[in-house]
């Protein structure tokens, strides 16, 4: 056994860019972009109060827990019915804008480069 022919080409072309989406084909890229947008924009949460008895894990919109960070409440998942609801991104200052394919080629080549 050795490489598919489509693995072979990419090397014998010499192209990094075909040998990357071999190994990352542009379904998965899809549904990377899918899935961010639904997680940013779509997905409805609220802000946990102290009684809350959800049964998920909280997330929290800081990381930096040991900077000199203002910390905010956990969000948590909820039913687009729920009084308090939002979504994770806030339209206070810009306007969000779709995750695509070719933005996530993008991110992927500054990481790598």
């Amino acid at each position: 056994h050795g490489p598919s022919s489509s693995a072979l080409t990419a090397c014998k072309n010499r192209s990094l860019s075909e040998l990357f989406l071999y190994f990352q084909p542009v379904k998965v890229l899809e549904d990377i972009a899918k899935q961010t947008n639904k997680y940013g924009n779509e997905d409805w949460v609220k802000f946990a109060s102290a009684t809350s008895e959800c049964t998920s894990e909280p997330e929290y919109d800081s990381e930096h827990e040991h900077e000199n960070v203002v910390h905010r409440r956990p969000l948590l998942p909820c039913s687009k019915k729920d009084k308090d609801k939002r979504h994770r991104f806030q339209h206070n200052f810009k306007s969000w804008r779709d995750d695509t394919v070719g933005y996530i080629l993008v991110f992927l080549g500054v990481i790598i480069f």
